[in-house]
Protein backbone atom coordinates (compact mmCIF):
# COMPACT_ATOMS: atom_id res chain seq x y z
CA UNK A 1 0.00 0.00 0.00
CA UNK A 2 1.52 3.35 -1.02
CA UNK A 3 1.31 6.50 0.98
CA UNK A 4 -0.70 8.67 -1.42
CA UNK A 5 -0.27 11.82 0.66
CA UNK A 6 3.51 11.39 0.82
CA UNK A 7 3.75 10.67 -2.92
CA UNK A 8 1.59 13.69 -3.72
CA UNK A 9 3.70 15.96 -1.49
CA UNK A 10 6.91 14.73 -3.15
CA UNK A 11 5.43 15.44 -6.59
CA UNK A 12 4.52 18.96 -5.53
CA UNK A 13 7.98 19.52 -4.11
CA UNK A 14 9.56 18.36 -7.39
CA UNK A 15 7.15 20.38 -9.55
CA UNK A 16 7.57 23.66 -7.70
CA UNK A 17 11.18 23.01 -6.69
CA UNK A 18 10.50 23.70 -3.05
CA UNK A 19 13.56 23.03 -0.99
CA UNK A 20 13.66 22.85 2.76
CA UNK A 21 16.90 24.09 4.25
CA UNK A 22 17.88 23.72 7.83
CA UNK A 23 18.66 27.05 9.40
CA UNK A 24 22.27 27.66 10.22
CA UNK A 25 22.42 30.37 12.86
CA UNK A 26 26.19 30.72 12.50
CA UNK A 27 25.77 32.15 9.01
CA UNK A 28 23.20 34.82 9.97
CA UNK A 29 24.43 38.40 10.03
CA UNK A 30 23.71 40.46 13.13
CA UNK A 31 21.33 43.37 12.87
CA UNK A 32 23.31 46.41 11.80
CA UNK A 33 21.88 49.80 12.76
CA UNK A 34 21.47 52.35 10.00
CA UNK A 35 23.46 54.96 11.93
CA UNK A 36 27.07 54.65 13.00
CA UNK A 37 26.84 57.24 15.79
CA UNK A 38 26.38 56.39 19.46
CA UNK A 39 22.66 55.92 20.11
CA UNK A 40 20.63 57.00 23.11
CA UNK A 41 17.12 55.75 23.83
CA UNK A 42 15.67 59.06 25.00
CA UNK A 43 16.33 62.77 25.09
CA UNK A 44 16.94 62.52 28.84
CA UNK A 45 19.59 59.86 28.36
CA UNK A 46 21.32 61.98 25.70
CA UNK A 47 21.23 65.07 27.93
CA UNK A 48 22.68 63.06 30.83
CA UNK A 49 25.59 62.10 28.59
CA UNK A 50 26.07 65.72 27.52
CA UNK A 51 26.28 66.76 31.20
CA UNK A 52 28.75 63.95 31.92
CA UNK A 53 30.96 64.91 28.97
CA UNK A 54 30.92 68.61 29.89
CA UNK A 55 31.89 67.82 33.50
CA UNK A 56 34.78 65.54 32.52
CA UNK A 57 36.18 67.03 29.31
CA UNK A 58 36.74 70.32 27.59
CA UNK A 59 34.41 70.30 24.61
CA UNK A 60 32.37 72.60 22.45
CA UNK A 61 28.68 72.94 23.11
CA UNK A 62 26.87 69.67 22.53
CA UNK A 63 23.25 69.19 21.55
CA UNK A 64 21.01 66.15 21.25
CA UNK A 65 18.82 65.47 18.25
CA UNK A 66 16.47 62.72 17.17
CA UNK A 67 17.67 60.94 14.05
CA UNK A 68 15.31 60.73 11.07
CA UNK A 69 16.84 57.42 9.96
CA UNK A 70 16.77 55.33 13.12
CA UNK A 71 14.55 57.31 15.49
CA UNK A 72 17.15 57.20 18.26
CA UNK A 73 18.92 60.18 19.83
CA UNK A 74 22.47 61.28 18.89
CA UNK A 75 24.82 64.02 20.03
CA UNK A 76 26.20 66.77 17.82
CA UNK A 77 28.44 69.78 18.26
CA UNK A 78 26.57 71.68 15.56
CA UNK A 79 24.22 74.41 16.69
CA UNK A 80 20.49 73.84 16.46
Amino acid sequence: MSNFTGDFERQLLKKYKVVYKSSNFKSLDPIVPSCKKKMYNSLEEARDMIRYIQENRTVRDLNAYQCRSCGMWHLTSKSK
